[in-house]
């Protein structure tokens, strides 16, 4: 992906690299949480179309692995449970949000 000038552009990109892949929201979702994670862009700030002062490289990363089919919270390092950050990795199974119930 080269470097886009808007959150707009970023976040309609990757949601046109993941759309095979996974549901519509699914995908949004996802997208969302790399932004929010590695480029510092809420909700908000995407649809304000606010500058990003991140460098995409780890976001473009972290794209490609999703791609690729590796869990959003494997790449990113963690998974939020019952409200606790729980650090995860391949070698750790993901709280499941069924479990939580």
């Amino acid at each position: 992906m080269h470097q886009e000038s808007s959150p707009r552009d970023i976040f309609n990109r990757a949601c046109e690299r993941l759309g095979a892949l996974y549901p519509r929201s699914e995908v949004e979702a996802l997208v969302r949480w790399l932004m929010e994670d590695l480029l510092g862009l809420t909700r908000v700030s995407i649809a304000l179309g606010m500058e990003v002062s991140q460098d995409p490289a780890p976001f473009e990363d972290a794209l490609e692995r999703l791609v690729t089919g590796e869990p959003i919270q494997y790449i990113l390092g963690y998974a939020w449970f019952r409200g606790l950050k729980i650090e995860v990795g391949p070698g750790v199974l993901i709280p499941r949000p069924e479990t939580e119930l």
